[in-house]
């Protein structure tokens, strides 16, 4: 009757966490974009230096997406037995 319960505690942990983390990552990267935003506002960096910002910003961003959701898919697969 319970034994599944260990892995379902598991993942429902494994998922809270990766949502922290993405939300983390999500939230330091859009504070670097409005960084970017504001130095162009204020002509401390050119629109082409504040594009190219954004969109490394933006690339990063992608990547650290696709990377956690790599983790997941992985530990999901380990702990459903796949």
């Amino acid at each position: 009757k319970f034994k599944n319960l260990d892995k379902i505690v598991f993942t429902v942990i494994l998922i809270a966490i990766i949502t922290i983390t993405s939300l983390f990552i999500f939230y330091e990267d859009r504070n670097v974009l409005l960084d970017v935003k504001a130095m162009e506002k204020k002509s401390e960096i050119t629109q082409d230096e504040s594009k190219k910002a954004q969109e490394k910003i933006q690339k990063l961003t992608d990547e650290n997406i696709d990377m956690i959701s790599k983790i997941f898919s992985a530990k999901e697969n380990e702990i459903m037995g796949k």
